[in-house]
């Protein structure tokens, strides 16, 4: 299955397997999948290269609409989930 531009996805058991191409964002495809697939919470591992990489998670408290989901590098945030 195809998600994105490149990257290609398939699933495995209970586990995503993604395959990028150079150039991709990472962080980027795995929000897309994370949303298409209604994916909450994850364990995330790769093998390979990255020419630079920073990453970090948060979920933000919403006033009256609950928690949402973000992944982040240092140039954009990716809102995965609300709940």
């Amino acid at each position: 299955m195809n998600v994105g531009h490149e990257m290609y996805s398939k699933l495995c058991g209970d586990t995503w397997v993604l395959r990028l191409e150079i150039g991709e964002e990472v962080l980027a495809s795995i929000a897309e999948l994370c949303k298409k697939e209604k994916i909450l919470c994850a364990e995330i591992s790769g093998i390979g290269a990255a020419s630079t990489a920073t990453v970090g998670i948060s979920y933000i408290e919403n006033k009256g609409e609950g928690k949402t989901l973000i992944i982040f590098d240092k140039r954009t945030r990716y809102e995965v989930a609300r709940h």
